[in-house]
């Protein structure tokens, strides 16, 4: 089965506070911050699968920023969301 690129409204569990099952969610790493002739921008490294690209700000506070490279999902405050069958990261251990 084909999983479509997710979106926002995947991310959430339908009935209860917290992730959808099939959701993972890790944070980007901010590389840089820069605003050169007008146009404010982040370099990003994804936090699955590790390469970096540029975010616009004004796309990341509008809908979010897809990673060029795996399609994770970046929101307004540097977390990304991907299929748990699309990853290789590993869950937090439960203490």
């Amino acid at each position: 089965m084909k999983l479509t690129p997710i979106r926002f409204d995947d991310t959430r569990h339908p009935t209860k506070k917290g992730l959808a099952d099939n959701v993972i969610s890790v944070k980007a790493k901010i590389l840089g911050d820069y605003s050169e002739h007008g146009r404010s921008y982040y370099v990003v490294e994804c936090g699955f699968c590790k390469s970096d690209f540029d975010a616009y700000k004004w796309c990341i506070w509008g809908g979010g920023k897809r990673c060029p490279h795996c399609k994770a999902l970046m929101g307004s405050s540097f977390d990304m969301y991907q299929w748990r069958q699309l990853t290789n990261v590993e869950e937090p251990a439960n203490d």
